[in-house]
């Protein structure tokens, strides 16, 4: 008896691929400097095995309090949420490390990851607007609306990642804020030289990096760690 296909798509696995979930996340573990470029494309909930979303949490949370990225670390933050055996232990973080000779290829697992998930939304939005046409017989207009927003957040949500880290967004931001300042304080002290200030030039760019740090004190340990990574890579 064949089945219409409507029917036959319920005992159907959703669009998932496990095998890039474990190569973006031992992607990270070889390099953590991908953390950054993965983070603009992949969510939590873009997994589909909820102990990878586990992980992915895990590494976040060591990646916005600047701490080390490796088995060792991330293993201790699982152990402290309760979810280091639930995962299979450091034998399973091990695992992911052995799925990728380097971390090249990062960003293209990250797009499939999303890109599934995506599939699993579009699935999800067919079932809501299927109960759309059920439910909503005394007020069509209405309905027909909600299922174009449906449909309309899911691709919205594909082109825009809202878990792009802060620190990572504004980090440009403060480091074109950096080269301003040192240029300021360059600038005040040449002008003071010519005129024959030099001390009045000094108290400038004193009160210059006054203002400076006065105004920029939380960022600062950030961008002197992110800076201090950068030229060590």
């Amino acid at each position: 008896m064949n089945l219409p296909p409507f029917v036959s798509t319920i005992d159907r696995i959703p669009p998932s691929n496990l095998e890039a979930e474990m190569a973006l996340l031992g992607s990270i573990l070889v390099d953590k400097e991908m953390m950054s470029t993965v983070a603009e494309i992949v969510q939590p909930s873009d997994f589909y095995a909820s102990l990878h979303e586990s992980i992915y949490l895990a590494l976040f949370a060591l990646y916005e309090r600047g701490e080390p990225l490796d088995k060792v670390a991330l293993a201790e933050e699982l152990r402290n949420r309760g979810m280091l055996d639930k995962i299979g232990g450091l034998a399973y973080l091990n695992s992911l490390m052995d799925t990728v000779p380097t971390a090249a290829s990062a960003e293209y697992y990250a797009r499939i990851v999303r890109e599934k998930s995506t599939l699993r939304g579009l699935i999800h939005a067919g079932t809501q607007v299927t109960q759309l046409g059920y439910e909503s017989e005394d007020d069509v207009p209405a309905a027909i609306d909600r299922a174009e927003q449906v449909v309309y957040d899911v691709g919205n949500r594909s082109e825009h990642n809202a878990f792009a880290t802060v620190p990572s967004m504004l980090l440009p931001v403060f480091q074109a804020l950096e080269r301003r300042r040192e240029a300021a304080k360059k600038a005040v002290a040449e002008a003071a030289k010519r005129i024959g200030q030099e001390a009045l030039g000094n108290q400038l760019a004193q009160f210059v990096e006054k203002r400076w740090n006065g105004s920029f004190k939380s960022i600062g340990p950030f961008l002197s760690k992110k800076q201090s990574a950068g030229g060590g890579a």
